[in-house]
C-alpha cells in the first residue's frame, strides 16, 4: 500500500546519508583496497549461510539482522533493515566484481560492466524438505517494487498437473494463508491446518469410493505397446476374461481407462478376497485366470471408464481399493506443506 510504499521510499532516501556517516567504516570493512584473504580457496568454499541454492543463484536471509535490530522474535514484513542488509552485500559484491576486472586489465570506463543484481525480495520464504520446492511472497523484482505483491510458489509437487486441480488450488490458498500471517508477525496454529489436510482427506476418499478423481489414461491396442499383450494390454484382456460377462464388454482399445492401485499386493490377500467373493461365477473365472497366467497378485488394474460411468467401481475391486495409497498420493502436496509448518507425516499406508 501507499503507507508501505513511503516506508521504502523515506529509507533509500537516508542511505545515501548513513552512508557517509560510516564511509570510514565502509572503507576499511566492506570496500578495502585488498582481496579478501580466502579468495584464493574459493574452488572449495562452501556456502554454510545460504537458505537455499542452485548453480546459478542463491537465496539467503537477514531475518537474524531483524530480530537483532528490532530485538522481536517475529515482526511484519517490510523491515527497512530487510532492504538495506540485501544492498549492503550487492555494493560489497560490486566493489568485489570491480577489483577482479581491474586484475583482469579491464579498461577504467569498463571496469563495472560486469555485474550482479538481486534479484528478488521474499519477505515470507517457506522452504520444504524437497529440493528446489519452496513458496514465498514476492515483493520486489529487480529493484521495483510490486504494488499488489505477487507469489512464486516453485517446484513439481507443489503444482502437479497429475493431481486434481481443486487439490491443488487448496494447497496453495493454505500456502497463501500461512504466508499471511507470517508476514504480519503472527503465530501459526498448527491445529487449523491439520484439521483442514485431515477434512480435505475425508472428501479425497468419499470421491474416490464413487470412482470419481481417478487417474484417467488411453489403453493402446498390443500393436502400439513394446512389449505387446504382456504390456497394459493385459488389463484389457482380464476385463474380458473376468469382469466383462457381468459388468459388459465395451470393446478393443483404444479407449479410456482408469487406473485403480488395490491392496492384492501378495499371494495371500489374493487368496483371501476370492475366497470370500460372493458372485461364485466371477470368483471362478479369476482362479482360472490365475492357474493359466501363474498371477497371485493384482496390486493394480485398469477399468474402462465407460464401465464406471455406467456403474461404478464393480463392489468387488471397490473392496480391496487402496484407498488409503491412493488419497495419499493425491494429498502429497498438503504433507510438503505441514512439514513446512514442523509437522511430519511417515510415507507408509498407516499415515491416514
Amino acid at each position: 500500500g501507499d503507507e508501505r510504499l513511503d516506508l521504502v521510499v523515506g529509507t533509500l532516501k537516508n542511505i545515501n546519508e548513513v552512508i557517509a556517516e560510516y564511509s570510514d567504516f565502509i572503507r576499511a570493512f566492506w570496500t578495502p583496497p585488498t582481496m579478501p584473504a580466502s579468495v584464493a580457496y574459493f574452488p572449495k568454499s562452501i556456502r554454510r549461510a545460504a537458505l537455499t541454492s542452485d548453480t546459478d543463484s542463491t537465496i539467503f536471509t537477514v531475518q537474524d539482522w531483524v530480530r537483532w535490530y528490532y530485538k522481536k522474535p517475529r515482526i511484519k514484513a517490510g523491515s527497512p533493515v530487510a532492504v538495506c542488509m540485501p544492498f549492503l552485500a550487492a555494493q560489497t559484491i560490486t566493489h568485489l566484481l570491480a577489483k577482479m576486472s581491474a586484475n583482469f586489465g579491464v579498461i577504467k570506463e569498463r571496469m563495472f560492466e560486469i555485474a550482479m543484481k538481486n534479484e528478488y525480495q521474499f519477505d515470507v520464504f517457506v522452504p520444504t524438505n524437497v529440493a528446489k520446492h519452496y513458496y514465498a511472497t514476492k515483493n520486489i523484482q529487480e529493484g521495483i517494487i510490486l504494488k499488489e505483491g505477487d507469489y512464486e510458489i516453485k517446484g513439481v509437487h507443489l503444482k502437479n498437473s497429475n493431481v486434481p486441480k481443486s487439490i491443488i488450488e487448496q494447497a496453495q490458498d493454505m500456502m497463501k494463508r500461512i504466508m499471511a500471517v507470517a508476514a504480519e508477525g503472527g503465530d501459526i496454529k498448527l491445529v487449523d491446518y491439520l484439521k483442514e489436510v485431515a477434512d480435505a482427506e475425508r472428501s479425497v476418499m468419499a470421491k474416490l469410493a464413487k470412482g470419481l478423481i481417478l487417474r484417467n489414461i488411453e489403453l493402446k491396442p498390443a500393436e502400439s505397446y513394446k512389449n505387446g499383450e504382456n504390456s497394459s494390454f493385459q488389463y484389457h484382456k482380464l476385463w474380458v476374461e473376468i469382469f466383462a460377462p457381468k459388468y459388459g464388454d465395451f470393446g478393443e482399445p483404444p479407449y479410456t481407462s482408469t487406473r485403480v492401485a488395490t491392496t492384492l499386493d501378495n499371494p495371500t490377500k489374493f487368496k483371501l478376497w476370492v475366497d470370500n467373493m460372493k458372485d461364485r461365477a466371477l470368483a471362478d473365472r479369476l482362479i482360472t485366470w490365475s492357474r493359466r497366467t501363474g498371477k497371485r497378485t493384482l496390486p493394480s488394474l485398469l477399468i474402462p471408464s465407460e464401465a464406471i460411468a455406467m456403474n461404478g467401481i464393480p463392489p468387488e475391486l471397490l473392496a480391496v481399493m487402496d484407498l488409503r495409497k491412493i488419497t495419499r498420493d493425491l494429498c502429497n502436496v498438503f504433507y510438503l506443506v505441514l512439514e513446512t509448518l514442523g509437522y511430519y507425516i511417515p510415507v507408509t499406508s498407516k499415515s491416514i
